[in-house]
């Protein structure tokens, strides 16, 4: 592990830009006007730290509409990638952090051993029908993190059921996002969030398994 880990998330370069700089040949070049004033030799700004590819000393984007205080803390949200899913099917969503305090937090990034959230999907009666954890076995700890800033948001995605997992049958549930602290993490040498309000509960989600038609 080394601090300062890559977020979970980078932005990719556009497919199929050109990063180099334009050549143009001498019968199409524009011709030099001396009243045009001197030409700036200065290489033009990197665009890959502007789409933020590359993590540089600069504090991260901060987004206004996160409210953050002394006594702020994290925020869950969940966000299913369909309205509707069919037996059998890979249900995905993402798990959004929202930093609401003022000091960074560190977070196991997607993938990783995380032991301290869980996705729990429950049936019309409220009953619990399934728990999603990030686990890993022999106490495993994650090797990547995911930094979240004051007032910054971080989504990852979770696979709530695979397509070699027993399926839900068809319904309409429920699903929420539970956070809790793990104290191993303390190990890492890093500020991470240590739940200074205890566990932290998402909204329920409507979720709904369709059966899959007869052919």
């Amino acid at each position: 592990y080394l601090p300062g880990a890559p977020p979970v998330e980078i932005i990719p370069r556009t497919a199929g830009a050109n990063l180099s700089a334009p050549t143009t040949s001498a019968s199409s070049a524009a011709p030099f006007d001396p009243k045009a004033g001197p030409v700036s030799t200065s290489r033009p700004p990197d665009r890959r730290k502007r789409t933020g590819l590359f993590e540089g000393p600069e504090k991260a984007p901060v987004d206004a509409a996160i409210a953050t205080s002394p006594d702020g803390d994290l925020s869950l949200s969940m966000k299913f990638r369909w309205t509707e899913f069919e037996v059998g099917d890979r249900v995905l969503a993402k798990v959004k952090f929202s930093n609401h305090s003022e000091r960074t937090v560190f977070l196991p990034a997607a993938g990783e051993p995380n032991p301290g959230l869980a996705i729990v999907i429950e049936d019309a009666e409220g009953n619990e029908v399934r728990r999603v954890v990030e686990s890993a076995k022999f106490d495993q700890l994650p090797r990547r993190l995911a930094r979240v800033a004051p007032g910054a948001e971080v989504s990852i995605p979770v696979t709530l059921i695979d397509e070699n997992e027993s399926p839900l049958a068809p319904g309409t549930y429920a699903a929420h996002v539970e956070m809790k602290a793990d104290p191993r993490l303390v190990r890492l040498g890093v500020p991470v969030w240590t739940a200074p309000k205890g566990t932290v509960l998402s909204e329920p989600v409507p979720l709904v398994v369709r059966a899959r038609p007869a052919k």
